[in-house]
This record gives structure tokens, C-alpha cells and sequence, in this order.
């Protein structure tokens, strides 16, 4: 059976196919991603940066950064997208563009 008729005209790479073979030859079972901790170790984060902002409402960013032992991205991204506090987007801009 050829590649063509198994996979139209979407057959993955060579190298993906080589890839796949050497990770079953090491014992794995699936291809699917394997369930990450990310969102726990984020949810952990949370817990601590929101006190501090709730504490001292002019914390800087960059302060943040440091007590969390992150990227001054990452805290902004914590900030905006996981507690929700929008009207530091624009500070937080200036950080992924420097």
C-alpha cells in the first residue's frame, strides 16, 4: 500500500516517521502529548503574586519577577491572562518588545 493512498496528500516527514519508530523502540505507547505539570506549577504562582499585588498595589513588575524567580514575560503574563488585571498590559507590552 502506498503512502499516498494511506495518507493523501498530508504523509508526515520522513524524520517524524523515524522519530516515531525510535520512541516505540524505547518503550512508549502513544503518540499523544503526555500530560504536563505547567498548569499546576501556574496555578501555584497565582497563589503567591496575587497577595503581593493585593498587598502592595504599586509593585513593580520587575519585583515581582525576582521574588517568583521568572522572566519579568512571564509575570505579565500571570498578571494579565491568569489573575486578570488589565491596566498593566501596556507596561507588560513594553517587556516582550525590549
Amino acid at each position: 500500500m502506498s503512502s499516498t493512498l494511506l495518507y493523501g496528500n498530508f504523509a508526515p516527514l520522513f524524520i517524524t516517521v523515524k522519530f516515531s519508530e525510535a520512541e516505540f523502540k524505547r518503550g512508549r505507547t502513544s503518540l499523544g502529548d503526555e500530560e504536563r505539570s505547567r498548569r499546576l506549577q501556574t496555578d501555584q504562582n497565582i497563589v503567591k503574586v496575587h497577595p503581593m499585588v493585593l498587598d502592595d498595589r504599586r509593585i513593580k513588575v520587575k519585583e515581582i519577577a525576582e521574588a517568583m524567580n521568572t522572566s519579568k514575560e512571564h509575570s505579565c503574563h500571570i498578571l494579565n491572562q491568569d489573575i486578570d488585571m488589565r491596566k498593566l498590559s501596556e507596561l507588560c507590552r513594553q517587556f516582550s518588545h525590549a
